[in-house]
C-alpha cells in the first residue's frame, strides 16, 4: 500500500491530512496522554514506541511500518541512531 492509498483509507475514516514529523538521532520523548486518535507511517529511519508500563512490550517500527494510538494512550518515543521521519494522521477521538 502506498502513501496515496493510505491517505484515501484514513481520510475515509475521518483522519485529517498527514503531516510530516522528523525526530533526530537517539531522540527520546515521553508523550503526554494522547488527546486524538493517530496513525503514522515510517518513511525513514526507525522508532521504538514503548508504553510506560513494564507489562507491555515495546514495538519497533521501520520504513514502511505503520503504528497507531487511540485517545488516552501514553507512550515513550525512542528514535533510532539515524533518527526517524514519519507521516502522522490524526482525528478527533472516536467513542
Amino acid at each position: 500500500m502506498d502513501r496515496n492509498d493510505i491517505d484515501i483509507e484514513l481520510q475515509a475514516e475521518g483522519y485529517e491530512a498527514a503531516v510530516g514529523v522528523i525526530r533526530p538521532a537517539n531522540y527520546v520523548q515521553a508523550q503526554p496522554l494522547y488527546s486524538l486518535d493517530a496513525e503514522a507511517l515510517v518513511t525513514a529511519g526507525e522508532i521504538m514506541i514503548a508504553p510506560p508500563v513494564a507489562s507491555c512490550s515495546p514495538k519497533t517500527c521501520r520504513v514502511g511500518d505503520r503504528f497507531k494510538f487511540s485517545c488516552g494512550v501514553q507512550y515513550i518515543e525512542y528514535a533510532g541512531p539515524a533518527g526517524v521521519t514519519y507521516l502522522l494522521w490524526t482525528r478527533k477521538a472516536t467513542p
